[in-house]
């Protein structure tokens, strides 16, 4: 659906919102960048390790829309 220029833009813009989120001190918690996600298996394998981490209170995601 996206190309690779585009889903390396949206990796950049996510790696910069998660730095944003973790300047302000109204966010108790460390947000934690992890790439984009493009297969099924990629979204399973990273909603499995969210589920089961000691250490996750959930999951940020979002949609780029063009």
């Amino acid at each position: 659906m996206y190309g690779k220029e585009t889903l390396k833009q949206v990796d950049i813009d996510s790696e910069t919102m998660a730095n944003a989120l973790n300047t302000s001190s109204k966010i108790p918690v460390k947000i934690v960048f992890k790439p984009v996600l493009t297969t099924p298996a990629e979204i399973y394998d990273i909603c499995l390790a969210a589920t089961t981490g000691k250490n996750c209170i959930g999951l940020i995601t979002w949609i780029p829309c063009t």
